[in-house]
């Protein structure tokens, strides 16, 4: 069994980590499972919607893939708050009209046309203030309530060729409600993507001593069987000491296709 539960261990243990908090599978609906589709990405919006609830204030989600700066982390909360009045993403590659299926448009009601040329929000960095009591009511929860609904956050005859799932519906609330991702992540000292670029980072830290272990390096590549066997083990997804009772049991079993 690979795991990343004992990275996050050492991690928090190394003071890199100030609160992990353990995502509450069994809450959400099924097809969140991030072993089938990657849960559609759906759970992002539970996870922010999440943290708004729990901390509040100014909520920054950036994938794991993401390189910061320290020009980035101290700037950042006034450009949320007063530069982009409490949104804040930067662009994203291509428009709407590629990048989002027709069927989330029908979804909320909106024309495909008005949408179709506006460049995509970067679902990869994402700032939101969390006390402004319109960009909660207008973007957060709206995003939460769509990534509840499967035929909202990924509608019958989507998939990555031709929809952003959570990016998408994301763009879409932005635009509706007079925001805009129009800069580049460079502009705000942000590099994102950089995932490929991962391993090569961490085996030169390790080579100067300076990697703290157990680290991904120290595990096989994730592979699609690793990906099966997640989905037919959902206990894995916890420490062993907090499997939930109640822990829902894979209903159809997936192959290696």
């Amino acid at each position: 069994m690979i795991t990343q539960l004992p990275v996050l261990n050492q991690l928090q243990s190394h003071g890199l980590i100030d609160d992990l908090i353990l995502f509450d599978h069994e809450r959400y609906p099924q097809f969140w499972d991030v072993a089938v589709d990657a849960g559609q990405y759906a759970w992002k919006t539970g996870i922010v919607n999440d943290a708004r609830v729990r901390y509040g204030g100014i909520l920054v989600w950036l994938d794991a893939g993401d390189q910061v700066t320290a020009e980035f982390i101290l700037n950042i909360p006034k450009i949320i708050r007063q530069d982009y009045h409490g949104f804040w993403s930067p662009k994203s590659t291509s428009y709407m009209g590629k990048w989002t299926h027709p069927g989330m448009f029908k979804f909320f009601g909106a024309s495909l046309k008005e949408y179709k040329y506006k460049s995509n929000c970067n679902g990869a960095a994402i700032g939101f203030d969390t006390t402004n009591s319109t960009i909660v009511n207008d973007i957060i929860v709206p995003w939460f309530e769509c990534g509840l609904q499967k035929n909202c956050i990924a509608p019958p005859g989507s998939s990555r060729e031709n929809h952003r799932q959570d990016q998408a519906v994301l763009t879409y609330l932005a635009y509706a409600h007079g925001h805009q991702c129009t800069e580049h992540p460079h502009n705000f000292k942000l590099q994102t993507h950089r995932d490929t670029a991962c391993r090569a980072s961490l085996m030169e830290l390790d080579v100067q001593n300076k990697l703290h272990h157990p680290s991904a390096i120290d595990s096989p590549k994730w592979e699609r069987a690793n990906t099966i066997e997640l989905y037919h083990h959902p206990e894995w997804k916890y420490p062993a000491e907090r499997v939930p009772v109640n822990i829902r049991k894979p209903n159809t079993l997936l192959d290696l296709k």
